[in-house]
């Protein structure tokens, strides 16, 4: 099952209270849906997987309480300030491939040029003879624009083939981003319609990335 950032609400904003992941954590969920309750005990899991958690647990009788215990180590207190969203970005990209298997997707790569420039991206992701960067925030998007205009001004990459997807975005988001940029600032539920209009461009360009290295 794929982690839905929208329906995982309760979930995330309890775990942004607790950014040092050192206390027990009690979800209320007898007001949600079942897809709500599904996605919070998938993230419950999966960070059970990652082993972020001591404990957790749903009790559906009598008050559908979902329950964890984090262990406070970096490790979780990273997830819980930002990687969780560059995880549930990968998901949505893995679940687009099901329908899409052209599309290739490389995940933190960093790029050198010839001149010794090196950036590191959150994803690359690749079909055909066309490329496509996608940096993810859960903060202030400026920064991340200002780090694709980099990645446009010493390798070359069109900035209408870069996107910046947000954890939350507002309408002063669109003005600004609209006004001052030709790169796309998007909410993670636009992802998906943002990849087709890249993939089905009128347009092809090949864009050669310079040399790479995996970190």
């Amino acid at each position: 099952m794929a982690m839905n950032i929208n329906q995982a609400a309760p979930i995330i904003k309890a775990l942004e209270r607790d950014p040092q992941g050192k206390r027990r954590i009690r979800i209320d969920l007898k007001r949600q849906t079942p897809e709500v309750i599904a996605s919070c005990c998938h993230i419950a899991h999966s960070l059970d997987q990652l082993g972020m958690c001591l404990y957790s647990q749903y009790k559906k009788s009598p008050n559908c309480l979902l329950t964890l215990k984090l262990n406070g180590l970096p490790a979780t207190t990273s997830y819980l300030s930002g990687q969780w969203f560059k995880v549930a970005v990968a998901e949505k990209i893995k679940d687009y491939q099901q329908t899409n298997p052209e599309v290739q997707l490389v995940r933190n790569l960093a790029i050198r040029s010839a001149a010794g420039e090196q950036q590191q991206l959150d994803f690359i992701i690749a079909f055909e003879q066309r490329i496509v960067v996608v940096e993810v925030t859960t903060g202030r998007w400026q920064s991340q624009l200002q780090s694709l205009e980099r990645l446009h001004s010493h390798f070359g990459i069109p900035l209408e083939q870069c996107a910046v997807i947000l954890s939350e975005r507002d309408q002063q988001d669109d003005q600004h981003a609209g006004q001052m940029h030709t790169i796309d600032v998007l909410a993670i539920t636009e992802l998906e319609d943002w990849l087709d209009e890249q993939i089905y461009a009128s347009t092809t360009t090949e864009t050669e990335l310079p040399e790479a290295v995996y970190k």
